[in-house]
């Protein structure tokens, strides 16, 4: 019993692997002429990987026609919404020759960024960056870390660079470290995602510490030595990252938060390398690594999102380290009042161990029956969500979840928006209390958060192209604008929805088996009280045994020269926030 949370995994989600595609078109001559002609009204695919995508011909360009060099005089007098709509007419034309069609789609690209349609001049690069044969194939490179920098990471603009060479990269940034830095970091992602993970740590070993990249390169340095098993590399980018933001904290948008999530991830990572079985049933901590997780732990400021993270974590340190006060005190912290909205039903189940592994079968009985009682009416009130609220398909036998059609994904998204303006149903009343910690931490979540943060980027396009004045406001080119601003909303809020209902379900996973552990444990702990563990099994039953012989004194509270024992009256305190103690009494043997 005592190792099925022994170890916790701090694995960052793989990427999916693309499938090969290619089209062959049967006229070359009618692909030649589409494929420079035609301006789509599509968005870019998400979650495709670039080399899936056919290249087009090779084509030259000729001398521009007098409606493509309006075009460009306008371009140059930094007219753009005439510009653009020049560019589109050349587009839909017949005046000009393949590869002028081609400079007049980039054209029309950068006339359309410079008008702030984010969106649309992202649809078209991401068009031209499919084709390594493009004429402004190169060009576009830059563009799209422009990009990078105005739309959110929804968009995938890391997903559109793999027909792109590291020769290019450095040809594109040339002159500009910062926008070396930029494409180095933005290119390793694309490898990470890829799983190349060598290749992904080479790209952002790359990245200079003297630029705004720096700690984020060094973050995904770190995540992939840990794909790799590589405990020491990771260990060392971790604190390049605390070591160069207490130099240089102006060289990070959000500097504490990279160092918090910095102290974590040497915290998961010394506690992954700290745990070892040595049998079954039996796990043997490395006292000095231990203790380094548990000092990182520490290190997580009180104010950081993930404090609760690290104090959670930091409790099943503890436990292996037989520290049971200062683990039953992380969860008083825990489950104070202070934190409404936290969820984390394994803590109580950690709760229940440390008194079983004391003997206490009693209040490990105590707690098994409250976890049940507490958490069983909201997994049945999380599941009513998704069937009511959030429908869609459940997940296959592989655990993968398919994405949302467009209804239910409107559903989704207006049952959360709904929760964010405080008015959702579900979560009134009692029944609706217990599921609102969960509910509103979904909504909460940062990765759901940029999706939203997209979903509204779009909609303000939308109103700014609705806005817009002539020549652009009347042009066929505003018709396909909205085309394909609407394909991009349609798809962003399917993403959205996807991921949200995601959560949700991943909470309903982790409840039935949390509930489904409880329910083994109770086998435990009534064999416990009539001394029938061997019947468990010899192995389980000796590792057992061994724990609970070794537990005297080690429950007892002291008090170091810098603290006060100061006992606990049923009132919290702020400031007594993550130093409580319990004191923990093993009875094995009949010891007290």
């Amino acid at each position: 019993m005592l190792g099925l949370l022994a170890s916790s995994g701090f694995a960052a989600p793989k990427g999916s692997k693309p499938k090969d595609k290619k089209e062959e078109p049967k006229d070359k001559a009618k692909k030649d002429d589409k494929a420079a002609k035609s301006t789509t009204s599509a968005k870019p695919t998400r979650n495709v990987d670039d080399a899936e995508d056919s290249g087009g011909e090779e084509v030259t360009a000729g001398t521009p026609s007098p409606e493509y060099q309006k075009a460009k005089k306008a371009l140059d007098q930094e007219r753009w919404g005439e510009a653009a709509v020049g560019f589109h007419n050349v587009l839909q034309g017949n005046t000009d020759d393949a590869g002028n069609r081609q400079h007049a789609k980039y054209w029309l690209a950068v006339a359309l960024y410079h008008l702030e349609h984010y969106q649309a001049a992202y649809t078209y690069f991401y068009e031209i960056a499919k084709n390594p044969k493009d004429l402004d194939f190169e060009k576009t490179l830059g563009w799209l870390a422009r990009l990078a920098t105005q739309l959110p990471e929804p968009a995938d603009i890391i997903g559109h660079l793999g027909k792109y060479s590291e020769d290019q990269v450095r040809a594109t940034a040339k002159g500009s470290p910062d926008l070396l830095a930029q494409l180095y970091y933005l290119y390793g992602r694309y490898r990470y995602r890829k799983g190349d993970y060598p290749k992904a740590a080479q790209l952002f070993s790359m990245v200079k510490p003297d630029t705004r990249y720096y700690a984020q390169a060094q973050f995904f340095t770190g995540i992939s030595s840990v794909r790799q098993g590589k405990v020491g590399p990771a260990v060392a980018a971790f604190q390049r990252i605390i070591d160069h933001l207490n130099e240089n904290p102006s060289l990070a948008d959000d500097a504490q938060r990279y160092k918090d999530l910095a102290n974590l991830s040497l915290a998961r990572a010394y506690y992954s390398a700290s745990i070892k079985q040595t049998g079954e049933g039996e796990f043997v901590p490395d006292p000095d690594k231990l203790n380094a997780a548990i000092l990182y732990w520490n290190k997580v400021d009180v104010a950081s999102e993930y404090w609760l993270d690290a104090l959670f974590e930091e409790s099943w340190g503890y436990f292996m380290a037989s520290d049971y006060p200062h683990a039953l005190g992380n969860i008083h912290t825990i489950e104070s009042p202070y934190f409404p909205h936290s969820f984390y039903p394994e803590a109580e189940f950690l709760k229940a161990i440390i008194y079983f592994s004391n003997c206490q079968y009693e209040n490990a009985k105590i707690v098994v029956a409250k976890f049940v009682k507490k958490y069983d009416p909201v997994e049945k009130g999380l599941k009513d969500v998704l069937a009511n609220r959030c429908p869609g398909p459940l997940p296959d036998e592989n655990g993968q979840v398919a994405d949302l059609g467009a209804d239910d994904a409107k559903k989704c998204l207006g049952f959360l928006n709904e929760v964010e303006a405080k008015r959702a149903r579900e979560l009134e009343g009692d029944k609706g209390a217990v599921i609102k910690p969960v509910v509103e931490g979904a909504f909460g979540d940062r990765e759901l958060l940029r999706h939203l943060e997209y979903i509204k980027l779009i909609k303000a396009e939308q109103g700014r192209l609705k806005e817009a004045k002539a020549p652009l406001r009347s042009s066929a080119l505003a018709g396909e604008l909205a085309t394909i601003l609407e394909n991009a909303l349609a798809e962003a809020q399917t993403k959205a929805g996807t991921l949200a209902r995601g959560r949700f379900l991943r909470a309903v996973d982790e409840l039935d088996e949390h509930l489904g552990n409880v329910q083994t444990m109770l086998i435990d702990i009534l064999a416990g009280e009539r001394g029938q563990l061997e019947k468990m099994g010899e192995a389980k039953a000796a590792a057992i045994k061994q724990q609970q012989t070794a537990l005297k004194g080690l429950g007892d509270v002291k008090a170091d020269e810098e603290h006060y024992l100061w006992p606990f009256d049923g009132e919290y305190w702020r400031d007594e926030l993550g130093f409580y103690r319990q004191r923990v009494v093993s009875i094995c043997g009949g010891r007290s």
